[in-house]
């Protein structure tokens, strides 16, 4: 399976590293923290959701449903999510190629991944989670920086506003 992702090779620093999240402090601790809870705001407990480059599930810790599918195209992180004991089912998958049904999710989140992309690649991200979620549905992500060109250019016709 090829994954097509711009800067990292995520599976090469889940194997070196483990988990990002374990042994967080200071400024970095207090900013995913602060990611996370603004990423579940709105989400209700009876939301099927499904959560696109998860990691390891940490923002299950968030979440207020129990009704979670994480996926992550690393299979080191994907254990993690496993052995943590996340909440919800973790599964290795392509966010280019989901492998659901259309209209299955009530939200789709993603924090902090759609920039490791190119735009041809976060045309087809966009695309399948556009698919999968239920009319109204909503998607919800994190970005370092909204003003970043690739987000400017490649915002799909109602599909989100900024």
């Amino acid at each position: 399976m090829t994954f097509k992702v711009e800067k990292k090779d995520f599976e090469k620093e889940y194997q070196e590293k483990g988990s990002y999240h374990n042994d967080l402090s200071g400024f970095k601790k207090f900013f995913f923290e602060t990611n996370y809870k603004l990423l579940v705001k709105g989400i209700k407990e009876n939301d099927k959701v499904l959560d696109v480059a998860c990691g390891e599930g940490e923002l299950s810790k968030y979440l207020p449903t129990k009704d979670i599918i994480g996926i992550d195209n690393s299979e080191t992180a994907i254990k993690l999510a496993i052995e943590n004991k996340a909440v919800g089912q973790y599964l290795v998958m392509d966010m280019q190629d989901l492998k659901f049904e259309e209209n299955s999710f009530d939200v789709v989140t993603c924090s902090l991944s759609l920039f490791y992309f190119t735009k041809e690649n976060i045309d087809k991200v966009l695309q399948e989670i556009r698919r999968v979620l239920k009319p109204n549905g909503r998607f919800v992500f994190s970005y370092k920086n909204l003003e970043h060109p690739k987000i400017l250019k490649t915002k799909p016709q109602g599909f989100f506003d900024l």
